[in-house]
This record gives C-alpha cells, sequence and structure tokens, in this order.
C-alpha cells in the first residue's frame, strides 16, 4: 500500500517505478525511509523537503574546514563499495561473491582451504586478479588520488580492496596501506621476508585454466624456493603489521583530524 501511495505521489511512467525516482527531486533513500516507516505524509515527496547532495555537502563544509583547521592527519578508509563501479564484485551486495557463490566463495578466502587445495586456492585468485586487471578505476578512486596530492603530507588511504584499482588511479605507494593486501603479490608460505609479483605467464589467465606442474614451478619464493601463496589476508587469519601494516593504519586513525569511509 506505501508503494502505491508513493507511486501516486512520484507519478507511475513507463519506466518504471525506480527509474521515476531517480528522476525526480525525491531522493531514492528518503522514498525507502518513508515506506519502512510507514510515512504516507504527501509533503515528504516536495523538492524543497528533500535537500540535494549539494545542498549536504555545503553543510558538512564548514565541519570539513574545521576539521582541516586543526592538527592532525586526513584518512580515508575504502572497502568493495568503491570498486563496484568499475565493475568489480562486491561481497555482500547484489550479485555479491557470498550472495551469488555462497559458502564455497567463502571457503575458498581461507587459509585451511589454502593448505588443503593450493592449486584450486591459486587458481580462484589468478581468476580474481585477470578480473580486476581488466576493470578501470571510476571517479570515486580519481577523487581519492586528488585529496592525496591536495593533502600531501597529512593523507593516510587505508584500502581493503584487493583490487589495486587505487594505485592505478594516482594514489602513492607511500601513503596507501593495503589492509588486506592485493591481488598482484605473493609472499613465501615458510616466512620469508618480501612480497613479489605474480609472475607475467599469469597475465593471460582464464577463471577456466587449471595449473600445471610448470605454472606451480613459478608460484615459488623467490629466496629459499618453498611455495608461495597469494598476498591477502584470508578470514581464518589476523592482522599484522608487517604483511598488511595494521598497526600503522591504526596510528593514523587515532591521530586522524579526520575520517571518510567510503564503500564500506
Amino acid at each position: 500500500e506505501e508503494v502505491e501511495s508513493v507511486n501516486a505521489v512520484v507519478g507511475e511512467t513507463n519506466d518504471g517505478f525506480l527509474n521515476d525516482i531517480r528522476t525526480c527531486a525525491v531522493r531514492p533513500f528518503d522514498v525507502f525511509l518513508a515506506i519502512e516507516e510507514g510515512l504516507s505524509d504527501p509533503r515528504l515527496w516536495e523538492p524543497e523537503a528533500a535537500p540535494s547532495v549539494r545542498e549536504r555537502t555545503r553543510e558538512l563544509q564548514p565541519l570539513i574546514d574545521e576539521a582541516l583547521g586543526r592538527p592532525g592527519g586526513v584518512v580515508v578508509v575504502t572497502g568493495a563499495g568503491v570498486s563496484a563501479e568499475s565493475g568489480i564484485r562486491t561481497y555482500r551486495g547484489d550479485n555479491g561473491l557470498w550472495t551469488t557463490d555462497g559458502q564455497d566463495a567463502m571457503m575458498k578466502a581461507t587459509a585451511a582451504f589454502f593448505l588443503a587445495e593450493p592449486r584450486r586456492s591459486w587458481e580462484w585468485y589468478l581468476a580474481r586478479r585477470i578480473e580486476a586487471r581488466a576493470a578501470a578505476p571510476n571517479d570515486a578512486h580519481h577523487a581519492i588520488a586528488e585529496m592525496g596530492e591536495l593533502l600531501a603530507g597529512r593523507f593516510t588511504l587505508v584500502a581493503q580492496n584487493i583490487d589495486r584499482l587505487h594505485p592505478r588511479a594516482g594514489s602513492k605507494a607511500e601513503d596507501t596501506i593495503e589492509l588486506h593486501g592485493h591481488l598482484e603479490g605473493m609472499r613465501c608460505v615458510d616466512g620469508c621476508s618480501g612480497i613479489w609479483p605474480i609472475p607475467d605467464a599469469f597475465d593471460a589467465w582464464s577463471e577456466s585454466d587449471e595449473l600445471d606442474n610448470d605454472h606451480v614451478r613459478l608460484l615459488v619464493c623467490p629466496l629459499c624456493g618453498a611455495h608461495s601463496r597469494p598476498h591477502v589476508l584470508w578470514f581464518d587469519e589476523f592482522y599484522d603489521e608487517e604483511n598488511y601494516g595494521f598497526g600503522t593504519a591504526q596510528r593514523a586513525v587515532a591521530n586522524a583530524t579526520l575520517c571518510i569511509t567510503a564503500g564500506t
């Protein structure tokens, strides 16, 4: 009933209800909030009652200016939602890895799976690497990179995504903490220090490919010859400083005058 009420106010067209919301002055969030709370006051749908994103930004500007006027850093924490517009699947959203693949995807993102099925684990991550390489940074990645330039010396990016779209957009390595690792690296299973690039031989990998013995011989530690693993944080592992910069990220947030979260 509430949906019909909103339809009557917004106006149904052949393009459908959702498209109507996108093209009118009403913000979708206000509409769905009204449905959820059972509200039906038509004044909610008047354009002047729904501040635009630009107006909301103006409201935030004094707070941002005040924060930037104080000592301390600026931290941006990003998650899967930032890369969604680039075509990288999120985890829990529509068509997300966990949503569509369920327990199978969650199982593959564990150290336990790697220990039991190292070839299958590598095959899954190599396929995700190719998917990330096929994507392009979007406006959010570029805007965050520009923030890093404007706030040089006091800016830190804490990226949870492993797709490496932030550095491709121009975010500097010295300002970026890749909290969950990234798809372009591998490291020794026996603990040798260092993160090594995945060999170029895997640049043409596809989701249907399978590792053979020649492939396995390429995925080894260049220092000791032991097997390597993807440089990603798995669900059954803990953050640390050496591999993921966890302590550095904590200090950056603790000392920040302004912290922005996006897509997480």
